[in-house]
């Protein structure tokens, strides 16, 4: 069988402005993975094991800050925007554009949510492809832990009586 010819770069084939060539590279090995490989659980993740579980993380606390180290690339282009006033509602219950089997943070579920597995895990396409804004084992740990605590976005100060 003869490989396939391209007659026109890939680059040529995605909405938007030109992306950059690792964009390209990720995206067309995203798309060229069979599904099979795309929904296996993620290989080569950090061990987080040493660090413990943070309680009472709050999104616009203790995420927000850490996503916006994310602007450069996540500032409303790309279709993924991590500014204070969109990020939350663009992550928590969202179906991941690259991942439909996924969701971009799943309540709750750490290793099943995009985000964590992005910044924690290496993807198909290898371990340079892991988005750098969070890939300190602190940062990671502190998105784990507010996953897993089922990703609030509010601090609730006082308690509430129905009269």
């Amino acid at each position: 069988m003869r490989a396939p010819t391209f007659r026109r770069p890939f680059s040529a084939c995605l909405p938007g402005p030109a992306p950059s060539t690792i964009a390209c590279c990720v995206a067309l090995v995203l798309a060229l993975s069979p599904p099979s490989l795309l929904a296996a659980s993620p290989s080569g993740c950090d061990d987080l094991g040493a660090f413990p579980e943070t309680p009472g993380l709050v999104f616009e606390r203790d995420i927000q800050p850490l996503l916006d180290n994310c602007l450069g690339c996540h500032g409303g282009q790309g279709g993924l925007s991590l500014a204070p006033d969109e990020a939350y509602k663009a992550l928590v219950g969202v179906v991941s554009n690259t991942r439909p089997e996924l969701l971009r943070v799943d309540p709750g579920k750490p290793g099943q949510s995009v985000l964590f597995r992005a910044i924690n895990c290496n993807t198909p396409a290898g371990p340079s492809f892991r988005m750098p804004g969070l890939s300190g084992p602190t940062d990671q740990a502190l998105i784990r832990d507010w996953i897993e605590q089922g990703a609030g976005d509010f601090i609730l100060r006082d308690r509430f009586e129905p009269p």
